[in-house]
């Protein structure tokens, strides 16, 4: 685990509070644990975050919002509607968070438990199933939100009977498509989320819809077999994480963190666009994160 707050004050490194709410069924344990399968795709955009894991359906959460700079709340089987305690304790500490504003992302189940938490509402879809790649358009207020960079379409595994169908009365829609509206969705600047799963792999997906295929009809599964010709941007979702992250430790901890923020997403991003770049991209950050 992180360190504590005690230790965490002197350190250089951003850490990421995990909020589990799911394990990996049986079946899928080939693909890794929820712990591994989110902190590979979190170390997409910032290789050196720190992650501490807190099991939510084993009601651990965090006592104190500074055990680490964001939180992400993860996908799960179950239902933001469902009444378990767990869930209804993790309502409460979203509440919490909003109140004072500290800066969460919510994937999946955490879009849902976040926007129903906040006082929207989550529904089964009327479209049935939502499963293969999607991808959502940008509405033109996704513009001012500084964190998303490279701004482009973001294609993620979606695998959800569940939606959003009422925003809180303070959310805005950021991006989203004919099937699912609100697709990234944020609340000032301390809260974003999304529907899809860009932690998701495609062979995760094809062995989760393998299990799953009396829910799905032939078509629909033939339409996301199909859809997998275009591979999942989980690189640039996790670089939004990191500048996002960046955002609020900027905020918190002072202008002393700025080129280290800069200089690490430099080389992250130029190793999305190009290797002989991130090269040079690559040891500037490593140089910023020695100096700081």
């Amino acid at each position: 685990l992180p360190a504590r707050d005690s230790e965490r004050s002197s350190s250089t490194m951003t850490t990421y509070g995990l909020i589990k709410c799911m394990e990996v069924p049986p079946w899928l344990e080939k693909h890794g644990s929820t712990e591994k399968i989110y902190s590979d795709f979190l170390r997409l955009g910032n290789p050196r975050v720190d992650i501490r894991v807190y099991d939510a359906e084993k009601g651990e959460l965090p006592a104190k919002f500074t055990e680490c700079d964001i939180y992400v709340i993860t996908g799960s089987p179950k239902s933001a509607y469902e009444k378990f305690d767990w869930i209804a304790g993790l309502s409460k500490w979203i509440k919490k968070a909003h109140s004072v504003g500290y800066p969460i992302v919510g994937i999946c189940f955490g879009h849902q438990i976040i926007m129903q938490a906040l006082g929207g509402k989550v529904e089964k879809s009327s479209k049935g199933w939502g499963i293969g790649i999607h991808a959502y358009e940008w509405e033109a207020k996704g513009t001012s939100r500084s964190w998303f960079k490279p701004k482009i379409e973001a294609a993620a595994v979606a695998s959800h009977q569940d939606v959003v169908t009422k925003l809180p009365a303070e959310a805005e829609v950021l991006a989203g498509s004919s099937f699912n509206p609100y697709g990234i969705v944020a609340i000032d600047d301390y809260i974003w989320t999304i529907q899809t799963h860009p932690e998701t792999t495609v062979e995760y997906a094809r062995d989760l819809y393998k299990m799953r295929k009396d829910f799905f009809t032939p078509a629909l599964l033939k339409e996301a077999d199909s859809s997998f010709s275009r591979a999942p941007d989980s690189m640039v979702v996790s670089l939004w994480i990191a500048n996002f992250a960046k955002y609020h430790v900027k905020k918190r901890r002072g202008p002393g963190w700025v080129m280290l923020g800069l200089a690490a997403s430099a080389g992250v991003a130029a190793a999305w666009w190009s290797v002989s770049e991130a090269t040079l991209l690559g040891a500037v950050a490593i140089a910023g994160y020695v100096a700081g």
